[in-house]
């Protein structure tokens, strides 16, 4: 995905204001964009005479607003303490002089739209081996082709769409030329918006432009010349986490991919064959022996049909759904799978339902389980029979409460509040039972994804929480959570557990997690930080570990072969560790736990 960079135009709406400056930079920062954008021009080359009206005002201003070199170059130190990429603008070849040595600690810079053919200009910033960002605003085609030819294949130039308004009027705005500029030039693009509000940028971004340049400023109603065509922080803010979007909505121009979302209602909406009595290994299939029912966890109804009349190599029982698995040859049906070839590791778990436990035990040769309940298993009667003694148990509770809640001890709804309290409770008695059969300390993870006042409140309770329900037998703990997650069929951004903030925040309250790798992963491409560096932060805030990697923001529970090194890394400590790792590939549990079997194959080949 090519992500759109949204860059922070200070300009002059600093009004001259070291201390603005420093809160615009702030909140730039705290928006989340990751580039902040300064303008300088010498005051003594700038206006040769003020015979103009226009003159006057701008000659006025920009002598009001002026900071020195030296004030801007503390203030490009202070921007890039805080992670920020800075640049500049130059108006004339005789400015960047002023800025000598500290020339090279811009990391980018700017030719406004008036000096798009000063050619001595460009070619000399483009010399320093920095990104130069040319507005073409005010210019025609003819300037704009001229451009384009002299600098066509310079990857470090990158021209900006823009309309010489000042405000822009939508009808005015020309959104489209993005795309055209695009074609033309053959590389990144940008939108330098002059727009009344925010929603040309938004459009700029879906025509494929690259980087957005925005004016931001801490009142829009303020005096001066760009305060009215600029956002203010909270404003910019919501520019920067939509145009984040915007990177993800546009993608799409190759074969049609399906997504987990979707994978998951085709799941619980299709429908797939059901044996309606025993059938042994060698017996070839026919229509009349299976029912067609939902969930569709097993083959569809094309897949169903490209199987009629071939013979199955593994055994079918009554209510079994028919998957690829039972057509597989394999040496031993009942293949036995060492997990422990490494006498060393022996914290490898799997999640299981308890109506599967029983089969995962004669496929794999493991004692650990973490067991995934429904809040209707959870709160009715159960066969505890199906639990060994010389096993190890954790258990995840339910995300559910019933069919449309998801599960919120803190809710101002008191029916919502007592039945996830309840919930709570029952599974803190199933680990209390289990800690008794096998006399391991339980783990019991939660994943709560509601808040509604500050994160710190949140967290604070949720420490609470975890004093009332631990003990020397049982520990809940709470779960990591991705950007995105799949709610009731659709993707719902969660906000919480999944962000440097968060991570902080729950390092400074030593809140005990479930750290899953998975949901690390998909944050850190979201919010692009460093996975390490997070881990690092909350590794002494794990008391268990979820294990699978990701593809992408929302591509959850992909294959631990797929990790890059970086993310190996953290696989390699959460293994060594004395704590369980449970498997959480996505849907290992189906076409007889093949997912599964892959994962182990690789722990074996590479822990081993």
């Amino acid at each position: 995905m090519n992500s759109i960079e949204l860059i922070a135009e200070i300009g002059i709406n600093h009004d001259g204001s070291i201390e603005k400056c420093r809160k615009l930079i702030e909140g730039s920062n705290l928006s989340g964009c990751k580039y902040i954008k300064f303008q300088y021009r010498n005051l003594n080359r700038c206006y040769h005479s003020e015979k103009e009206i226009g003159d006057e005002i701008l000659r006025k201003e920009i002598s009001r607003c002026f900071i020195k070199p030296k004030d801007l170059i503390n203030l490009t130190e202070y921007a890039k303490s805080l992670g920020l990429f800075v640049g500049i603008s130059f108006f004339c070849l005789e400015d960047i002089n002023d800025f000598k040595k500290d020339l090279k600690k811009f990391d980018f810079f700017k030719i406004p739209s008036p000096e798009m053919n000063n050619y001595f200009l460009i070619d000399k910033l483009l010399n320093l081996d920095k990104k130069v960002f040319c507005s073409t605003g005010a210019h025609s085609q003819n300037d704009i082709d001229f451009l384009v030819k002299r600098y066509k294949g310079q990857k470090q130039l990158i021209p900006m769409h823009c309309v010489s308004n000042y405000p822009l009027e939508a009808f005015n705005s020309i959104i489209g030329y993005v795309r055209y500029l695009k074609k033309i030039w053959g590389g990144s693009v940008g939108y330098s918006s002059h727009d009344k509000d925010q929603m040309g940028c938004i459009v700029a971004a879906s025509m494929g432009a690259d980087y957005i340049e925005r004016h931001v400023t801490l009142d829009i109603n303020s005096d001066g010349l760009d305060h009215s065509t600029s956002s203010n922080l909270t404003k910019f803010k919501l520019l920067n986490d939509q145009l984040k979007l915007v990177s993800y909505q546009r993608v799409g121009d190759n074969p049609r991919i399906v997504n987990q979302g979707e994978i998951i209602n085709l799941q619980n909406l299709g429908r797939s064959f059901y044996a309606i009595k025993d059938f042994k290994k060698g017996y070839k299939i026919n229509e009349k022996d299976f029912e067609y029912r939902s969930p569709r966890t097993g083959l569809g109804f094309k897949e169903f049909k490209n199987y009629l009349g071939k013979e199955i190599y593994s055994s079918i029982s009554k209510g079994e759904v028919l998957s690829e698995y039972h057509f597989k040859k394999r040496a031993d049906e009942k293949l036995q799978i060492s997990c422990l070839l490494n006498k060393k590791i022996n914290n490898i778990s799997l999640p299981v339902r308890l109506h599967d436990i029983k089969k995962i035990r004669d496929i794999f040769n493991i004692s650990n389980f973490e067991c995934h309940l429904s809040f209707g298993e959870v709160l009715n009667k159960k066969d505890l029979g199906i639990f060994l003694n010389h096993e190890s148990y954790s258990i995840h509770i339910p995300d559910y409460i019933s069919s449309t809640q998801l599960i919120d001890p803190f809710s101002e709804n008191k029916t919502i509040r007592e039945k996830s309290i309840l919930l709570i409770k029952k599974t803190h008695e199933l680990g209390t039972y289990l800690n008794g059969l096998t006399g391991k300390k339980i783990i019991i993870v939660g994943s709560f994804s509601i808040y509604k006042k500050s994160k710190k409140e949140f967290y604070s309770s949720l420490k609470k929480l975890h004093h009332e329900f631990s003990d020397k037998r049982v520990e809940l703990c709470f779960q990591l959570l991705p950007p995105f997650a799949w709610y009731f069929g659709g993707s719902v951004k969660v906000d919480i557990f999944d962000s440097m903030e968060d991570y902080k925040l729950i390092s400074d309250l030593n809140l005990k997690i479930c750290a899953d790798l998975s949901h690390l992963l998909m944050s850190s491409y979201y919010y692009n930080f460093d996975p390490e560096k997070a881990f690092e932060l909350i590794k002494n805030n794990a008391v268990h570990f979820h294990i699978s990697g990701a593809d992408g923001p929302d591509g959850e529970g992909k294959g631990l072969k797929h990790l890059k090194n970086n993310e190996k890394r953290i696989l390699d400590k959460m293994i060594f560790s004395d704590k369980l790792c449970v498997i959480e590939v996505w849907q290992g549990h189906l076409n007889g736990f093949n997912g599964f079997k892959e994962e182990i194959e690789y722990i074996n080949k590479v822990y081993s």
